[in-house]
């Protein structure tokens, strides 16, 4: 019987799922995971990785966060967080289940929202890319200049309903890669 994705790529995801939903649970969410990397779910467009080296894939990061930090407890929101990491939310439509459809589809909007779900999905993924940011080939600048867009101000306001140990995570991610980002500037300045 040949393994599903989720069991290769993501062992760790799929004991979560088991622990928090139960064993039924499981091939919803191999089925979401394989469609949704069809779908370049885990691309990770400009990250430099070390040849050899282990990871996690992208959806298995987000959608732990999203349990993990975020707090998300039922299938549905699982199932969004997933389909939240792919870039073209016109590929959306192959899903059947128009309310995971449209809250991935407000999920990857990037617009406001005063939907908790959408702005916990939405800060994990973020958290998810801030964590990685000086992986890739982005200049300082270009870093500097996505770590001070509206979408992280957003994210981090006080009325913003994100969960306090998200909303902790993602704050303390920004003020890493900012530290990374000031040392990269003395560095120059001293060459």
């Amino acid at each position: 019987m040949k393994s599903s994705q989720l069991v290769v790529e993501a062992p760790a995801l799929r004991r979560a799922i088991v622990k928090l939903l139960g064993e039924q649970a499981v091939p919803t969410i191999a089925i979401d995971y394989e469609r949704a990397a069809a779908l370049g779910g885990n691309m990770e467009h400009g990250i430099v990785r070390e040849q050899g080296v282990s990871y996690n894939h992208r959806i298995a990061r987000v959608a732990s966060i999203a349990i993990e930090d975020g707090g998300i407890r039922d299938l549905a929101g699982v199932r969004i967080a997933i389909w939240s990491t792919i870039a073209d939310v016109g590929a959306l439509k192959i899903l059947d289940d128009a309310a995971i459809r449209d809250r991935a589809a407000d999920v990857l909007s990037g617009e406001k929202s005063s939907d908790s779900l959408v702005n916990t999905i939405r800060a994990a993924a973020v958290l998810d890319t801030t964590r990685h940011l000086h992986m890739t080939t982005l200049g300082v600048e270009a870093r500097r200049a996505y770590l001070c867009s509206d979408q992280y101000s957003d994210l981090l306001s006080d009325g913003m309903p994100i969960p306090s140990r998200l909303k902790l995570k993602l704050k303390h991610a920004v003020a890493m890669q900012k530290r990374l980002l000031a040392a990269c500037r003395e560095g120059a300045a001293d060459a």
